[in-house]
């Protein structure tokens, strides 16, 4: 029974930091001067489609 109980808190442990860590990858994403220049350019033919 100890065995068992240690097992589930084990896994119950794992799968927090997991939850965490793929919480906090996704909220620090930061993109490159190169990356924010190629979205303005693509945003510029989005919004002005005849030049």
């Amino acid at each position: 029974m100890k065995n068992k109980l240690m097992g589930i808190i084990s896994i119950v442990a794992v799968a927090a930091v997991a939850g965490y860590n793929m919480y906090s990858s996704r909220s620090e994403i930061r993109l490159s001067d190169l990356a924010l220049a190629n979205v303005e350019a693509l945003a510029q033919n989005e919004s002005n489609p005849n030049k």
